[in-house]
């Protein structure tokens, strides 16, 4: 029985570990959008496109014109 029980330690320790290793190599975008008058724009649809892969995520602003995209995967975007 304790043999079983040991297994199942070793389980859970590698699953939290792929947790923090799925984690790694990841970022966050965020910024706010505004008029040329400096006023915040809530509602807005944002897309950020990662160029390497095409993949594209979308947010919209918040009503203080604020948006984020988090837990992208490194890279660059448009």
């Amino acid at each position: 029985m304790r043999h079983v029980r040991d297994i199942g330690c070793a389980v859970v320790l590698l699953l939290g570990l792929a947790g923090s290793v799925c984690a790694q190599g990841t970022g966050d975008i965020v910024g706010r959008v505004v008029d040329p008058s400096g006023a915040v724009l809530p509602g807005v649809t944002v897309t950020a496109i990662n160029r390497a892969t095409n993949i594209s995520r979308t947010a919209v602003t918040t009503e203080t014109g604020d948006y984020a995209f988090t837990l992208l995967q490194i890279g660059t975007y448009a």
